[in-house]
């Protein structure tokens, strides 16, 4: 074999002395070797043998043999060999995965087309900062988890670069892509503002609020019984002075993004940051 795991577990020649002599034994216990030792690599490459093994075929193909174009029998024999092919990626690409190495395992598995497999393993993989690239281009760029890699942009690269992204690589993906994307913009956007809108409610509202409106007690009262939406209607003066809480041109970009939107808990929020954007002054 000419490439082997990192960090590779090297055969001990007391295991290869109790091999058996019967081919499909020896490598039934050889595959066996690997998977235990997480040599997914060597896996993958054994489990070749074993597929060609089971169909009469020599375990290491002859170098014509690829130029050879099978009938009947023979193409029966092919589509056998090329599903093997397939389970020895998916097997080997879910061992490396599983193992951390993200693009890796993505290279095995790509050729399976099994995303619904991919997207399982990633769910138990954390995106940490040593992983954020990999993660991202398997999840997002390359369609497995979509929503997942755009949230994971945006709680790394916060909101200016995530709709610059969207712009770029989203925009004119299919439907469902967009929507994912949206969707996760949308609420990624909303709660920033709805945050910082409560801190300023809480930080002004004693100013603006007579008697017991304006006590401590009060205040958490009125935004536990509120959203956004709510909240500006009633007290015109938090939009009232002129200033505004986050980047109008994120607002802006958020909800136009969301007329792909269709969920009405999804529109409801984004008629919200609609009556905040009428609300700001003329020239925001």
């Amino acid at each position: 074999m000419s490439e082997t795991s990192p960090n590779a577990t090297t055969i001990v020649p007391e295991f290869l002395s109790r091999l058996s002599n019967n081919p499909e034994s020896r490598l039934a216990a050889i595959v066996a070797y690997f998977r235990q030792n997480r040599m997914p690599v060597e896996l993958f490459e054994a489990l070749k043998m074993q597929s060609r093994l089971r169909l009469g075929m020599p375990m290491v193909p002859d170098p014509d043999e690829i130029n050879r174009t099978g009938t009947g029998n023979d193409a029966t024999r092919e589509r056998e060999l090329e599903d093997g092919l397939l389970d020895a990626c998916r097997q080997s690409g879910a061992m490396m995965i599983q193992d951390g190495r993200i693009m890796e395992g993505w290279m095995y598995l790509r050729p399976t087309g099994d995303l619904e497999l991919t997207k399982r393993l990633l769910e138990s993989i954390e995106i940490t900062e040593e992983n954020y690239d990999d993660m991202v281009q398997v999840l997002l760029h390359e369609g497995v988890d979509l929503a997942r890699g755009y949230r994971a942009v945006l709680e790394h690269q916060g909101t200016c670069n995530s709709i610059t992204l969207f712009d770029q690589a989203i925009a004119m993906r299919p439907r469902h892509d967009r929507v994912a994307a949206a969707t996760e913009l949308l609420h990624h956007f909303y709660d920033e503002l709805w945050s910082l809108v409560q801190d300023d409610f809480r930080s002004r509202g004693p100013k603006h609020l007579s008697g017991d409106a304006g006590h401590s007690d009060s205040i958490e009262a009125e935004l536990a019984g509120s959203d956004l939406g709510k909240l500006i209607c009633r007290h015109a003066w938090i939009l009232g002075s002129g200033g505004y809480h986050l980047d109008t041109t994120h607002l802006s970009s958020t909800v136009r993004q969301a007329t792909v939107l269709e969920k009405r808990s999804d529109l409801d929020l984004a008629v919200q940051l609609c009556e905040y954007g009428k609300r700001l002054p003329a020239d925001f």
